[in-house]
């Protein structure tokens, strides 16, 4: 590129930057925006549950979800669970038996972070807290919703490997009740 052009191209791209409020060098980044979430109650702490099946005997899992929340067979070993009516970006569980992986919980959970990382429909990941069997992160989903989720890795038999991924998603304001729902789903798996 010679003197002349690149002289004209740095200054369009610092009148551009100035048009939109970014500095040189910034003009072609994407303007990520939160758009609000939708005018739904919070996730509740006193939900009431019932009983559920994920997997095939021998490698049967059972497990406590919200008794009223509709279910939907993703895998042979893999359920998700949703509020009535299925409202969009609010609250979801999913529950997956991966001892099939053969990983560690460390292992899985580092993975974890390297595939949300690189995944499509995840903006503006944060990593909010982790912990030795527990990832809890917020990131931007592709109709601009500011999501919450935490997964837990859970060993029943107590092997060391991951046998059971638990997940809760949902909004800012269902933190509390993905709280004591996570636990609630934690406290009663069985294999």
């Amino acid at each position: 590129m010679t003197w002349g052009r690149a002289a004209l191209a740095t200054a369009l791209a610092l009148t551009v930057g100035l048009l939109i409020g970014k500095a040189p060098g910034e003009a072609a980044m994407t303007v990520l925006r939160t758009l609000p979430d939708p005018d739904l109650p919070a996730l509740a702490t006193d939900l009431t549950y019932r009983t559920a099946d994920v997997g095939a005997e021998p490698f049967l899992i059972t497990l406590e979800v919200p008794a009223d929340w509709e279910e939907t067979a993703l895998e042979v070993a893999e359920k998700k669970w949703v509020p009535p009516g299925r409202p969009e970006d609010t609250y979801f569980i999913r529950v997956e038996k991966v001892a099939s992986q053969r990983e560690s919980v460390s292992n899985i959970l580092t993975a974890r972070i390297d595939a949300l990382g690189s995944a499509p429909g995840v903006l503006d990941l944060q990593i909010l807290e982790r912990t030795s069997s527990t990832l809890t992160v917020s990131y931007l989903n592709t109709r601009q919703h500011r999501r919450f989720q935490t997964i837990r890795w859970v060993s029943p038999a107590n092997s060391g490997m991951a046998e059971v991924e638990l997940v809760v998603n949902g909004r800012e304001r269902d933190l509390p009740g993905m709280s004591v729902l996570l636990d609630q789903m934690t406290t009663t798996l069985r294999s």
